[in-house]
């Protein structure tokens, strides 16, 4: 197996044991789907290792981004009574080819399934090169930053 695929397997039994040991008081076992980050408004997690991309940005230009599934606390979706809580101060960051880091937002995912929309604008003193956008939960999206 070769290390990608290893890590592969692995961040994979990760989230199925993660799944598997959360219960809701005495009524089973719940699904837990795992929270998500996306460049567009597609309603589905990205494929395991390949994040969505904004591809090409520039400093200043202003981007939407969508999240689904932002829970806090114990996961409560089969359980009969009580109601999943959204979580609050979920914070956006934006890491540039020169691995500086910079908050772009903090949203609140709102609704049944906790989600949010939020438009943020690239800093105008991002360094051009590869950069990702973060929950600071594991969850990515890819652009490149390229001159104005």
């Amino acid at each position: 197996m070769t290390g990608a695929a290893a890590a592969v397997a692995g961040v994979v039994a990760f989230s199925q044991a993660a799944c598997s040991s959360a219960h809701t008081s005495d009524h089973g076992q719940a699904s837990c789907v795992a929270p998500f980050i996306r460049a567009d408004p597609t309603r589905s997690p990205p494929d395991p290792g390949h994040p969505t991309t904004f591809g090409q940005v520039k400093p200043g230009q202003r981007l939407s981004i969508h999240g689904w599934w932002y829970y806090g606390g114990q996961c409560l979706d089969t359980q009969a009574t009580g109601q999943s809580v959204p979580a609050s101060s979920i914070q956006l960051s934006l890491t540039t080819a020169d691995h500086q880091t910079a908050t772009l937002a903090t949203v609140d995912p709102r609704g049944d399934d906790a989600s949010f929309v939020t438009s943020v604008d690239v800093p105008d003193n991002a360094v051009a090169g590869p950069a990702t956008i973060t929950d600071g939960r594991g969850h990515v999206i890819d652009l490149v930053i390229v001159a104005s």
